[in-house]
């Protein structure tokens, strides 16, 4: 059998750095004043803005079919809207002109917001009402999309109710 000794002398103990308590502290709560900022933002409103649909290049599937007109009133928050906001409508790829709800008129009240499906994935997409500015400061609406089918004639949609969870 052999014998094994061990030298004390020889054996060096690793140099133990001092605990930095503040270290690991802040380690914790930097995560955590991150996330309750994030919290505290929302205010609980869920809301999306409208998806900036960008030319593709590519032309439409064939003719486009014949559009809704639509014109009703939008609600911001269960009141009606203020005048003077661009509305429109998008579906998958395309979207209408914006047009403006009336100054002179009852409050959110619109006219001519005129679209219809373009691309072959716009008739499964149905119509989803926005409002604000068509580069990206937008609110899409919290109503259910209104879905297309093919009249064979221009489709007018009157007294439609649109609901927006805020203003952009």
């Amino acid at each position: 059998m052999h014998d094994i000794r061990l030298r004390m002398g020889n054996l060096r103990m690793p140099r133990v750095r001092p605990t930095r308590h503040w270290e690991s502290a802040l380690f914790l709560l930097i995560p955590l004043l991150t996330l309750t900022a994030f919290a505290c933002n929302s205010n609980g409103e869920e809301y999306m803005a409208c998806p900036v649909i960008e030319s593709s290049g590519e032309g439409p599937s064939g003719p486009p079919a014949l559009p809704y007109i639509f014109e009703g009133t939008y609600y911001v928050d269960g009141e009606p809207g203020p005048p003077g906001m661009k509305i429109w409508v998008q579906m998958a790829r395309s979207l209408s002109q914006p047009s403006r709800t009336f100054d002179t008129r009852h409050d959110g009240e619109f006219l001519n917001v005129i679209h219809g499906p373009i691309y072959d994935e716009d008739h499964e997409h149905g119509f989803v009402f926005c409002i604000g500015e068509m580069d990206g400061n937008s609110v899409m609406a919290s109503s259910t999309p209104i879905p297309y089918e093919p009249k064979g004639t221009f489709h007018t949609v009157k007294d439609t109710r649109v609901d927006f969870p805020r203003l952009p």
